[in-house]
């Protein structure tokens, strides 16, 4: 069977289907983001409730970031007048020494280049 469809018709089906494709499209989007969605299928309503997602948890706390614990420096100013001895002495490149003394590489650049302890004297080397 085939049925002719005025253009007043034509016109009044293109507005809902362009509708409802725009009402898809904005349901994908929210979607996107929803934790959980209620849809009421018994009731046709032209709003959707959607819960957004929870915000995330702060991080725990390390152990380095714990209340009471500042203070507690790797280095000393003996284990930096050695640092700036074997700097001096050029055997061993930074990342070596800073991992015997358990640091970052660029803690032992900043020793280096004076940025950083600058008030420690290297120690002295055994001739």
């Amino acid at each position: 069977m085939l049925t002719l469809l005025s253009d007043k018709e034509i016109n009044q089906l293109h507005a809902h289907l362009t509708e409802m494709a725009s009402a898809i499209e904005n349901l994908t989007y929210i979607l996107g983001g929803a934790q959980t969605v209620a849809i009421d299928v018994e009731k046709p309503v032209r709003t959707l409730s959607v819960q957004a997602p929870a915000a995330p948890k702060s991080q725990p706390k390390t152990r380095k970031s714990r209340p009471g614990k500042r203070g507690t420096a790797i280095l000393t100013d003996k284990k930096v007048a050695e640092i700036k001895r074997q700097l001096q002495l050029g055997k061993k490149p930074a990342a070596h020494i800073a991992k015997d003394f358990g640091v970052h590489f660029s803690t032992i650049n900043a020793i280096k280049w004076g940025k950083t302890w600058k008030h420690v004297a290297p120690a002295e080397v055994a001739v």
